[in-house]
């Protein structure tokens, strides 16, 4: 009875320190993934009214909630834009006709992350669900062309000039101007948006951070941005988006 009680301590004091793994570095891997209890990411993103960046951050509520801190920046583009070119000049810069502003927004965002499903150690898709809400300020710049001056018939020169639908037209629009022309009467659009998505991360490193996130957005001003002439402008978009995010955990 004794031989049988010693050789059952010496095969269990064996498979102890024969398995380490089993026993130590699980845990210890599950303890240092439950200490980040910060996360700093950004990204790019693409929607179906333009593309942008964005950085989060994001600080533990709760085991499974995030409160969550986004800045977003975005160009938006009216559905009824098009790119063209002067036809009678192959070098001509391609613009939009009839775009009288640009918009670009920049949208500072409070909110919630909620873990739907936790990956395991370093394998498989964490998936969660956020959702911002917050102001949205629109930065409005008039449009400049490169404008063709006659003389008769002939062409003498090409001005810059801030876009006029009754002055200008398919025959003296060489081109867009420089992005820069109009920046010194820029206007600014203030607004208010809401935003939601579901977040797959699937890093195998417990620090970083490599997700792809999925959702909509929609954003409202008092008065209708005027993005082109002519044409019906809004006062409320609407976008679908899919971003690209890579970051950092933090203790």
């Amino acid at each position: 009875m004794k031989s049988i009680n010693y050789i059952v301590v010496v095969l269990f004091a064996a498979f102890f320190m024969s398995s380490p793994e089993a026993f130590s570095q699980k845990p210890a891997v599950h303890q240092n993934y439950a200490m980040f209890r910060k996360a700093a990411y950004g990204g790019i993103s693409f929607n179906t009214n333009g593309w942008g960046g964005s950085f989060n951050y994001s600080k533990h509520h709760t085991a499974k909630v995030k409160r969550l801190y986004t800045v977003d920046f975005s160009f938006v583009k009216h559905p009824k834009e098009y790119k063209i070119y002067n036809p009678l000049d192959e070098n001509s810069k391609s613009y939009v006709f009839g775009k009288l502003n640009s918009l670009a927004t920049l949208d500072l965002g409070w909110g919630q992350k909620k873990i739907f499903y936790e990956k395991l150690r370093g394998k498989g898709v964490q998936v969660s669900g956020n959702w911002t809400i917050g102001p949205s300020l629109g930065f409005v710049k008039p449009i400049y062309l490169e404008i063709l001056k006659f003389d008769g018939v002939q062409v003498i020169a090409i001005a810059q000039e801030k876009y006029d639908p009754e002055a200008h037209n398919l025959t003296n629009i060489y081109g867009r101007a420089p992005n820069s022309k109009g920046i010194t009467e820029m206007k600014f659009a203030p607004g208010v948006f809401v935003k939601g998505g579901l977040n797959f991360e699937f890093s195998p490193d417990h620090e970083g951070i490599k997700a792809l996130e999925v959702g909509a957005k929609i954003t409202g001003y008092p008065t209708r941005v005027p993005i082109m002439a002519e044409i019906d402008n809004d006062f409320l978009f609407i976008e679908m988006y899919i971003g690209l995010q890579i970051g950092k955990k933090f203790i």
